[in-house]
């Protein structure tokens, strides 16, 4: 599978996500980047020169003896080896991509700590709507491998982005029975405001201590937000406490210069030889798109989304480990069987399926936003036709329904749209775009033995 090292300077990741839906990513240095779920293909947001990753996400830990000569020191560090102020970070990070699933080995500064970071989003061949969930599901483990017993924890920071302008922010946290939700939202966003909605990470109680705080601006200085002037006031309490104040304030902010952070954590005993996960998901909605989302037909909001999701998450981790299994088997060269699979990411990082149905790829979102071009989707719909051939059909009656009078097919669907085809970049027509789509009408039909559908092209 694809590795990297954390001093690789990769500048983006998996994508985590689903089919249409947008995705996030966690690069090779521990850091959250590459949002696209606010209905932002073609601006991401990412670090920028300060901060590779996006600053106000963070996973850190502690580790504690409970017996020996340092029982009661304990250690707190940042998951990352991005530096942000003085905060200490592990060494060292080895990352494995394996489409849809990704996995961050940490070189922590405890010795007797094996910790691991585990990342996917469900990709189910043939189930066009468990693979466009909104959400994504995260994983620590962490293995005690000395002789004493070890009072660890967990912490995440997670930064508010609702809503095109900061005012109007505002973080809510809700408990149940086994999780405790963290949602981010936007009360004065303007109805089509594209980053107009909902963002909830919600996290596994079970066998943890849990406790959170609410919201806090994380702006320390007026007009500066960098990696060196970044209020963490839940890592400082974390840090010295071992635990968050379980503060809730309703704070709504009133104008810039305000960064709404918000924070979980979870402390637990680790007994020798023991090893303990801490599991959460996260689960967004942003309706304000383009002719909508197709996961708005079943779900309102994120809580609805987590309230399915996070049953099933043992079903699709399965299903995802024996697709990847599959593939790896493969008697072909392991580079290969690598790419087959790690080619399969614009499925979550490229992808329009709208309320209605009409499903597209992009040529490529931030340089050449066109949906659907025949020329390079021609490639590829081979997955799509194999994998999702419902989707690939609704790509293709699309172009049939634009065809000229003279028979000519549009070169895309259009920019950022998917109701105004075009001839394309070039002042001339294309020569190979009607036989390509001849092409694969003819493929799609041998595929999905669909009479009904070449009925429909003829």
């Amino acid at each position: 599978m694809p590795i990297y090292q954390s001093e690789d300077r990769v500048k983006s990741g998996l994508p985590l996500g689903g089919i249409g839906t947008g995705k996030m990513e966690i690069l090779p240095d521990g850091t959250w980047s590459g949002f696209t779920f606010l209905n932002n293909w073609g601006q991401p947001l990412k670090g920028n020169e300060d901060s590779q990753g996006l600053l106000g996400y963070h996973l850190g830990m502690f580790v504690e003896p409970l017996e020996g000569p340092s029982q009661g020191k304990r250690k707190a560090f940042l998951l990352q080896t991005e530096k942000v102020r003085q905060i200490p970070t592990v060494k060292k990070i080895k990352y494995e991509g394996f489409f849809p699933k990704v996995r961050l080995v940490y070189e922590t500064p405890s010795p007797d700590l094996e910790v691991t970071r585990e990342a996917f989003s469900p990709w189910i061949p043939g189930d066009s709507k468990n693979s466009g969930l909104p959400a994504s599901f995260f994983k620590l483990n962490c293995r005690n491998l000395g002789r004493r017993r070890l009072n660890i924890g967990f912490l995440f920071i997670g930064r508010n982005v609702c809503g095109d302008w900061c005012v109007g922010r505002t973080n809510r946290i809700e408990e149940s029975e086994n999780a405790v939700h963290l949602e981010f939202s936007n009360v004065h966003a303007a109805d089509e405001d594209p980053k107009n909605g909902r963002l909830r990470f919600s996290f596994d109680k079970k066998g943890w201590r849990t406790s959170f705080l609410e919201s806090w601006n994380a702006v320390a200085k007026n007009f500066h937000f960098s990696s060196k002037l970044i209020s963490l006031k839940a890592w400082d309490l974390f840090a010295k406490e071992g635990e968050l104040p379980n503060s809730r304030s309703g704070f709504v902010a009133p104008g810039e210069n305000q960064e709404l952070c918000g924070a979980v954590a979870a402390v637990s005993e680790l007994r020798p030889r023991e090893e303990r996960d801490w599991t959460f998901a996260a689960a967004w909605h942003f309706e304000q798109s383009h002719a909508g989302h197709h996961y708005s037909r079943w779900f309102k909001n994120p809580a609805q989304v987590i309230e399915y999701a996070v049953p099933l998450r043992k079903k699709f981790e399965q299903i995802t480990a024996k697709l990847q299994t599959m593939v790896s088997a493969l008697p072909f060269p392991e580079w290969f069987n690598d790419a087959l699979l790690t080619n399969l990411s614009p499925f979550f990082s490229s992808s329009w399926h709208v309320r209605d149905g009409r499903f597209a790829f992009y040529e490529a979102p931030v340089i050449c936003p066109l949906m659907g071009t025949i020329d390079v989707g021609f490639y590829g719909s081979i997955p799509l036709s194999y994998f999702f051939p419902e989707l690939e059909i609704s790509q293709i009656r699309q172009f049939a329904k634009a065809q000229w009078k003279d028979g000519y097919i549009p070169h895309d669907l259009g920019r950022n749209r998917l109701d105004c085809p075009s001839t394309g970049t070039t002042y001339h027509f294309w020569k190979d775009l009607n036989p390509k789509f001849v092409l694969m009408v003819y493929r799609d039909w041998l595929w999905s033995d669909n009479d009904r559908f070449l009925k429909e092209m003829v």
